[in-house]
């Protein structure tokens, strides 16, 4: 869980999306890069704690930290932008 002082207020955040919920395209990305959906979360939720970067212009860090196309970080950062909006506005 990480702790979130943002605009969504101080709450302990959890990973919105079960694996096996994923869409196709996103279980291959993380199958490449041998990575839980969870982690990659994480470090968005992480990235969008810091308020220095603007959530559209992140698919950059996630080509940086998981050697992912830019085609792959677009699609992880649209789908993590639409399920964790969508949770935040249900919480």
């Amino acid at each position: 869980m990480i702790h979130n002082n943002n605009n969504i207020g101080s709450r302990l955040i959890e990973p919105t999306v079960r694996e096996n919920e994923l869409p196709a395209n996103i279980v291959t990305t993380l199958s490449e890069i041998q990575t839980q959906y969870s982690e990659v979360e994480r470090f968005l939720i992480e990235l969008a704690s810091g308020g220095g970067v603007n959530m559209y212009g992140s698919p950059s860090y996630l080509v940086e930290q998981y050697g992912i196309t830019e085609t792959q970080a677009k699609e992880l950062v649209t789908y993590w932008i639409e399920t964790f909006t969508s949770a935040v506005i249900e919480v």
